[in-house]
């Protein structure tokens, strides 16, 4: 019989992975991220497909912070400041990438309840234990995590709060760029992790009507980026019947 994983464990494989993968993620952000990712497994299945701990570390760590290095990478100014990852459901992209970065407030959106109930109990999962006294270590930031239940499209108090947008797998990209680009400030990056065939010149049209202007990703066809230029006009994000029938062309 299989033992579920510890975070122990968890955490010699985030580590491995990780060196393979050419990222550099401190001990503080592996240990974070290994407790996260354990309590995750634990989890029903709703909120991830994936059980095996490996394929889990792929996929929710390695492939969320490897598209933001390529976008780091991609000769772009990226802005330091709040992060809101879009239909987080178990909190990735959104989480690994503001634990690997840290002091920067993270917004986690989900309109799903278990989803919302299970983010909600990661601040205090990832909060660092107290320094005694006695103890002049310091001890590393605790995450600045906030749940939003609720939907991108009906959050209008969201409308451009932030610097970094993230989304994966909420939607066709055409939706997900409607939902995700008005949450942006002027200047903020959107990344959307999309299950490929993607065209970059086809969604050009609907990004650039969202205030926003593609950021060329060569050989990337399973990311989408894109630097938000103006604002947003009223009109988007429209209600969800409207972006589902009608997705700007």
């Amino acid at each position: 019989m299989l033992m579920p994983p510890t975070h122990h464990n968890l955490e010699h494989q985030i580590q491995d992975a990780l060196r393979n993968a050419g990222l550099r993620v401190d001990a503080h952000a592996r240990q974070q991220l290994a407790r996260w990712l354990t309590a995750l497994l634990d989890q029903p299945r709703n909120l991830t497909a994936v059980t095996d701990p490996a394929e889990a570390v792929a996929k929710h760590i390695i492939e969320p912070l490897r598209g933001f290095e390529i976008v780091l990478n991609a000769d772009i100014a990226v802005p330091h400041g709040p992060i809101i990852d879009i239909g987080s459901g178990n909190g990735a992209p959104g989480l690994p990438i503001a634990l690997a970065y840290p002091n920067r407030p993270i917004t986690l959106l989900d309109a799903r309840t278990a989803a919302a109930d299970f983010l909600r109990t990661l601040p205090n999962l990832l909060t660092p234990p107290q320094t005694t006294p006695n103890t002049t270590q310091t001890t590393p930031n605790a995450p600045q995590i906030t749940v939003h239940h609720g939907r991108a499209e009906q959050a209008a108090e969201l409308r451009g709060r932030f610097a970094l947008a993230l989304t994966r797998a909420v939607a066709p990209p055409r939706i997900a760029l409607e939902l995700a680009i008005p949450t942006l400030d002027i200047g903020g990056i959107l990344i959307a992790y999309a299950r490929p065939p993607n065209n970059p010149a086809e969604l050009e049209p609907t990004t650039r009507a969202l205030g926003a202007a593609p950021i060329p990703l060569p050989n990337e066809p399973e990311l989408i980026a894109a630097v938000k230029t103006t604002l947003t006009p009223p009109t988007y994000p429209r209600p969800w019947n409207q972006i589902r029938r009608r997705p700007i062309p």
